[in-house]
């Protein structure tokens, strides 16, 4: 049983409606297919107790790095980033049950606003989107000992955990990315009972299945895996074969869409740095 986690990167104050716009074309795309939207946590305790079956036609939504507000926090901005999200979750979430998760930044500038936190909580309260930690070392290799990694993962946990609950981050996301053997191997399966974390998230392509190390589960990400709403209908039915898309085919453009060209661009933006630091 494959289940798919589809990924949001954040995308910067200016072209947030065009984003918007992408992300509630995709919405309408999964309703229309049949599949029902859970919490990234409802898959990972699937997966834990080997139950992952049971998640048939069911996709992961989720947002990654960054503050959802609103950084210039303007009075007369049209809306915030989390705003934004939660209005076009309303409209499908109260029916179909669409529950999403935001990896956000623990420590650093974005958790000294308060918009921010203000935000996190907006998210917790309307039942839509669960936060969850996306660390606070963005600009930095991955921690390679245990100091490091507690400050790096439990720190971060414990700034979101002093806005919304003690214990209320229960999932990691690898910040852009980058984690080591150390990490996925060692710090957070040994010392489960320090982080009090079920699973990590990184971003390589892919769906999640029964054989995956729950400390690197794959995702797919708008703007690399896909990048119009055929695309996506193509690559839900490839990894769900029982999904119907008679009407859909894949884009013959690398953006065929201009509702994804924000998402495109700062996939191609990441990745560029990715590969300029690892020539540094």
């Amino acid at each position: 049983m494959n289940v798919p986690i589809l990924t949001y990167p954040a995308i910067p104050t200016g072209v947030q409606e065009t984003s918007h716009r992408a992300l509630q074309a995709d919405i309408e795309t999964i309703a229309r297919l049949g599949i029902t939207i859970v919490s990234l946590e409802q898959i990972v305790d699937a997966l834990l107790s080997q139950r992952l079956h049971e998640l048939e036609n069911r996709v992961g939504l989720c947002f990654d790095n960054g503050s959802l507000a609103d950084p210039e926090n303007r009075a007369d901005a049209r809306e915030t980033v989390h705003a934004g999200i939660l209005k076009i979750l309303d409209v499908f979430g109260r029916e179909n049950y669409v529950h999403a998760t935001h990896f956000v930044s623990g420590r650093g500038d974005h958790f000294a606003s308060s918009a921010d936190k203000q935000a996190w909580l907006s998210c917790d309260r309307s039942g839509l989107v669960k936060i969850e930690s996306g660390g606070w070392l963005h600009d930095r290799q991955p921690p390679a000992n245990h100091d490091a990694a507690m400050q790096e993962i439990c720190g971060a946990s414990e700034q979101i955990d002093s806005v919304l609950g003690p214990g209320y981050c229960r999932l990691y996301a690898y910040p852009a990315s980058r984690y080591n053997d150390f990490l996925a191997q060692e710090f957070l399966p040994r010392f489960s009972s320090q982080h009090r974390l079920k699973a990590a998230f990184s971003t390589e392509a892919g769906a999640v299945t029964s054989e995956d190390n729950r400390w690197r589960l794959p995702r797919f990400v708008c703007g690399r895996d896909w990048q119009t709403t055929g695309d996506l209908a193509m690559l839900l039915k490839e990894t769900r074969p029982r999904i119907q898309v008679a009407a859909a085919q894949p884009s013959t453009q690398p953006v065929a869409d201009t509702r994804y060209e924000s998402y495109s661009n700062i996939w191609d933006f990441r990745a560029r740095n990715e590969q300029a630091a690892m020539a540094a």
